[in-house]
Parts: structure tokens; C-alpha cells; sequence
């Protein structure tokens, strides 16, 4: 198997061990590209070290906002998604609340903490 068939398993692989169901395209191309950039080192796949536990709990939590959001408003914009994926915990607690009222993503995003 090259090197490039290698990192998109071993990018499949990592989502699934995360236990997480719905795949989000742009979390599955993050890993893809941390296992291509391990492939093309040479290196052990999943030998690099791993992301800081309050890290996986934003991403966790704005993977979770994502696929709320999703139900709720239907698709959610690529810059909306890039958005989201770099918010703090507390913009995306204001967030998950002002998601169960908002008429629009666009509301839900222009409230918050400091907006």
C-alpha cells in the first residue's frame, strides 16, 4: 500500500477509535493530513504525540455544535464550520444556548461572549 492509501486508513482508523459516529469532513481531512505528514516522515502511525486534553474537548464539543446545528438549520457553511472549529469553550456554551432559540446560524454566531 503507498503511502498515500496508508494515511487515508490510518486517518479512517484514528476518527473511529475516537468513537465518533458521523464523519465531519473537515475533522477526517485534520487527521487524514496528520497520518499523510507521519506516512511521508517515516514515521510509526499514531506515534505522534497527541493533542492536549482541553483541545479534544473544544474540538469535541464543536464537532458536537456542527452536527447540532446541522439538524437544526440545515447545512452549515465551510467558514461557518472553520468558525466554530476555533472558537473558545465558552463561545460555543453561549452558542449550544442561543441555538435553541436563534431564527438563524447567522444570530447564533453573532452572540455570544464579546460579540
Amino acid at each position: 500500500m503507498d503511502a498515500f492509501n496508508e494515511a487515508f486508513a490510518r486517518a479512517i482508523e484514528i476518527h473511529h477509535e475516537g468513537g465518533l459516529a458521523a464523519i465531519d469532513g473537515d475533522m477526517l481531512e485534520d487527521r487524514f493530513r496528520h497520518a499523510k505528514t507521519e506516512a511521508m516522515r517515516g514515521e510509526e502511525p499514531g506515534s505522534r504525540r497527541e493533542e492536549p486534553r482541553e483541545s479534544k474537548r473544544v474540538g469535541v464539543k464543536a464537532g458536537l455544535f456542527i452536527r447540532q446545528a446541522k439538524q437544526r438549520f440545515g447545512s452549515v457553511p465551510k467558514t461557518a464550520r472553520k468558525l466554530i472549529r476555533g472558537a473558545s469553550v465558552l463561545e460555543l456554551e453561549a452558542w449550544q444556548e442561543a441555538l435553541l432559540t436563534a431564527a438563524s446560524l447567522d444570530e447564533v454566531l453573532a452572540s455570544g461572549p464579546g460579540r
